[in-house]
């Protein structure tokens, strides 16, 4: 309160000249060298003026903050059910993941690692592996569709040359006058004969399942090196950070880690994908709101800060009571005592007036 120390400034100047040695003799010959002594004796509460100003000052301010954390509070716990659907939704509760037993380090002290840190660390971990195994799977479901559509185009041509044939057969069985009975006849060993074949064909070059088994595999083992590495990389960085509480604690989230990969990628594969896109876009748009929540009540809050700047006769009016009220506390005891001497001074005059002096 820097401003309150022009008024302790001119307070100290009025003591001192209130205070002379001039006056202390004057009023200890009219004998009140006490009251005097006691009235310089005392000192003025500058903390208790500060807290006053303080509170004045502040009072909004500091209701404002209070409302301002109270809407952050309600946030953040949306935020926190936000998160665990996301969880559910790509992770099943069935899904053998507990994350107690792997921030347990806080309860045994083992780490000394700080809950917020350790959980600040795996949320981060667990969004990067989602995230890439998001863009593995939109790669092998796009994969898969596309040996969806050659299986197709593949079954279609080889039931169109039964046909086909069928119809070259008749044709050449109408312009070589061949007799009905045994076009007939000819026609439906020629059907049999050919769909003989395309079964044999289509049997033989329908290599779907291998394909999407091959390509599943593939991915699956792509997948688990990319996370093994990114796993490791990401313990480094973990571990470069915390070299003082490093080996168990990496060796637990490694094991974590690959322990849950391979329930998570199952889980992931038999999804409907359509059903955690409609979940996730649900999510998204809460989500939406929250930002949005979170923008309004910042700038609220950030509104009722910069009044404190804006509004300068307002807090200026504060200041002065203030400074009235330490008026008030410190002069006015020495204006008391002028006014006790004054009529200590009209009383002894009074006095001495009413003497009789015998001559």
């Amino acid at each position: 309160m820097d401003i309150l120390n022009l008024y302790y400034d001119a307070i100290r100047m009025y003591n001192a000249a209130a205070f002379s040695f001039g006056a202390k003799n004057y009023i200890s010959e009219l004998g009140l060298a006490r009251k005097f002594d006691n009235l310089e004796a005392i000192e003025l509460n500058k903390a208790k003026y500060n807290l006053m100003a303080e509170k004045a000052l502040l009072d909004d301010y500091e209701q404002s903050a209070k409302n301002f954390e109270k809407e952050i509070d309600k946030l953040i716990l949306e935020s926190n059910i936000i998160e665990k659907s996301l969880l559910d939704i790509i992770i099943p509760p069935n899904t053998n993941f507990n994350l107690t037993e792997i921030i347990k380090a806080k309860e045994d002290d083992v780490y000394n690692v700080s809950i917020n840190e350790l959980s600040i660390f795996l949320t981060d971990t667990y969004r990067i592996l989602i995230s890439n195994r998001q863009e593995v799977f939109s790669i092998l479901k796009k994969d898969i569709r596309n040996l969806k559509k050659k299986r197709l185009f593949r079954y279609t041509i080889f039931f169109l040359c039964p046909i086909i044939l069928l119809l070259l057969v008749y044709f050449v069985f109408k312009f070589k006058g061949i007799e009905a009975p045994t076009t007939i006849v000819g026609a439906i060993i020629i059907g049999i004969i050919s769909s003989s074949i395309v079964t044999l064909f289509s049997s033989l070059f329908d290599k779907y399942k291998n394909k999407r088994y091959y390509r599943i595999s593939t991915l699956k083992e792509e997948l688990r090196d990319k996370n093994e590495k990114m796993t490791r990389d990401l313990i480094t960085e973990f571990k470069e950070k915390n070299i003082e509480k490093k080996i168990e604690l990496e060796i637990q989230l490694k094991q974590r880690w690959l322990k849950i990969e391979s329930d998570l990628f199952d889980n992931l594969i038999k999804a409907t994908f359509n059903d955690v896109e409609k979940d996730i876009f649900e999510l998204k748009i809460q989500l939406k709101k929250l930002i949005e929540n979170y923008k309004d009540i910042f700038s609220c809050f950030y509104e009722k800060t910069l009044s404190l700047f804006n509004q300068q006769e307002k807090f200026t009016k504060k200041i002065e009571n203030v400074a009235v009220q330490i008026k008030e506390d410190s002069i006015k005891p020495s204006f008391q005592l002028m006014q006790d001497t004054l009529l200590e001074i009209k009383t002894v005059k009074n006095e001495i007036e009413q003497l009789k002096f015998d001559i």
